[in-house]
């Protein structure tokens, strides 16, 4: 128990938490892990922890490293490119066309706010590529990614990924923008791709945020499992600062559901079947943007995506679980959770169709039904080590880092006991492979 909740003063780790809270709008919690940490900053100072936090807490240069530590360590960095299919399908296929279509490429802004390691940044850069060409892509200047943590913003500036980073990546993506690194097992983005992305560090809670990226210069940002992590009182200044920065028309996109009652009243929302994006009224004196009253038409593709089969039709679970993967990919979450359900009427044991199934409720904002289906997975198959992980990221969406951690260290020790070249759903990744992400 801190000191604060029994009553007394609060302790270290009380007053660091409302520090964190206070200066980057972090829900932080000291964990043992973090605690040990903290103990050993402040031991290389030859300080008590105290000592430390006191310093900590009246600035200054001599302590900026120290400060900068405690950031990376509170700060989850948790991504990977084409998070969220269905997001970046409506961001490919709508948003930036009708951006190109008011703005040349020249012009176009992009802004990947909480950006990490770089992969959202870098996948910004790539849809703006394959939607205007790729040489429209010599005339960008620049897809901004900015965050807080200096240590995942010199790793997005070294662009080193490996495999773990497109574990939902197709291979013909990989192939075009992405080339070998120097480490075995490492990709980099292609030069012209790299050529185009910058990386500033930003604190969002700053109310100078606005000015360092540029009022009224962004045609979209992207801002997705940032304000979920943020306290309450942050997150209304933090919107402020992003809504500014925006363009007349221009869009602003979280994941799904983190701003339910905090959407201010300058932006329309429009809802489309693969997400609600929020979008800048061009005036005050317009009416708001009207929603969609159903679909949107999607653009023709060279593959199009199969109709929904009926069951009576194709009643195999493997052929119900590839109509329900399409229909997720564009976005019909429904439609795709009943093409799952059906498949799991027929095999209860089906472990894709469950994965699926957790992914589409965790898309959908049912953080309890994608439980379920994990934990029914590890009933069902114990070693299961990708459930473990599954399990952690909902955790960490929630800013629980303790339960997280437990859940990734069973996963550790389930891939330790496994063949090195398994494959482990629902990644597709080796053991090996997964086990060098998580210990690294």
């Amino acid at each position: 128990m801190s000191d604060a909740s029994s009553g007394l003063e609060p302790g270290p780790t009380d007053r660091l938490e409302a520090l964190v809270r206070s200066r980057v709008g972090l829900r932080a919690r000291v964990d043992p892990r973090a605690g040990l940490e903290l103990a050993r900053l402040a031991g290389v100072r030859g300080m008590e922890l105290g000592d430390w936090v006191d310093r900590l807490e009246q600035g200054g240069v001599d302590f900026a490293a120290d400060w900068d530590a405690v950031v990376n360590l509170m700060t989850v960095q948790e991504s990977y490119f084409l998070r969220d299919r269905g997001q970046m399908d409506l961001i490919r296929q709508k948003i930036l066309p009708e951006i190109l279509d008011r703005t040349s490429p020249s012009d176009v802004r992009l802004w990947s706010a909480g950006c990490a390691t770089g992969e959202e940044a870098f996948t910004l850069a790539i849809l703006l590529a394959e939607v205007a060409g790729e040489k429209a892509l010599e005339q960008v200047k620049v897809v901004l990614g900015t965050d807080v943590n200096r240590a995942a913003l010199e790793k997005a500036r070294g662009a080193v990924y490996t495999a773990w980073s497109f574990r939902h990546v197709d291979q013909p993506i990989l192939d075009r923008w992405f080339r070998p690194g120097r480490q075995p097992g490492s990709f980099q983005p292609v030069p012209e791709l790299r050529r185009r992305v910058r990386f500033r560090r930003i604190n969002l809670l700053d109310p100078l945020a606005a000015d360092q990226v540029g009022r009224g210069t962004q045609d979209l940002i992207l801002c997705r499992n940032v304000l979920v992590h943020l306290a309450e009182e942050a997150v209304a200044p933090v919107v402020a600062n992003l809504v500014a920065c925006l363009r007349p028309g221009g869009y602003l996109v979280s994941a799904h559901g983190e701003l339910h009652g905090q959407v201010p009243s300058q932006l329309a929302t429009e809802v489309h079947a693969r997400s609600v994006v929020y979008r800048l009224l061009e005036s005050p004196a317009r009416a708001p943007i009207p929603r969609p009253a159903g679909r949107p038409t999607r653009p023709p593709q060279a593959h199009p995506l199969p109709a929904p089969a009926r069951q009576e039709q194709d009643p195999f679970p493997q052929a119900l679980l590839a109509q329900a993967r399409a229909c997720g990919d564009a976005g019909d979450y429904a439609q795709a959770l009943m093409l799952c359900s059906k498949a799991l009427e027929q095999d209860p044991a089906h472990l894709p169709a469950r994965f699926l199934a957790a992914q589409l409720a965790e898309l959908r904002g049912d953080r309890n039904e994608a439980f379920a289906h994990l934990r029914r997975i590890l009933y069902l198959e114990p070693d299961a080590a990708g459930a473990c992980l599954e399990m952690a990221a909902l955790h960490d969406a929630q800013s629980e880092p303790e339960a997280a951690e437990r859940l990734r260290g069973s996963a550790r020790e389930l891939l330790r006991q496994m063949p090195a070249d398994r494959l482990v759903p629902p990644y597709n990744l080796s053991a090996r492979e997964i086990l060098g992400e998580l210990q690294g």
